[in-house]
């Protein structure tokens, strides 16, 4: 992705229709703006754990690639930095 999107109408989905981050500012983009739609905090959670089972399928195979898991891995963690986020945006406004 060369531009950040703005706004998640124009946010970037693989196949199956997840976001798409090619980094942790667009994690954190992503999760400022879904930090008031709890549904697509879970949609994240939800990523992030089958993420992490694809995984551990490609690592028990005989013979795993390894920039495969590098690239899962690197996916879930954004996944869970996008969640972290809007978590923490919400936790603020409810000290506000």
């Amino acid at each position: 992705m060369t531009d950040t999107p703005k706004n998640l109408a124009n946010w970037p989905l693989n196949l199956i229709g997840w976001p798409i981050f090619t980094s942790t500012q667009e994690a954190f983009l992503y999760g400022n703006l879904i930090h008031d739609d709890p549904n697509l905090q879970a949609h994240l959670v939800r990523y992030r754990q089958e993420t992490y089972l694809e995984l551990r399928r490609e690592r028990e195979k005989k013979d795993p690639d390894l920039q495969v898991m590098m690239d899962l891995a690197v996916t879930a963690q954004f996944y869970r930095e996008a969640y972290m986020e809007a978590a923490r945006i919400n936790a603020e406004l409810r000290q506000i």
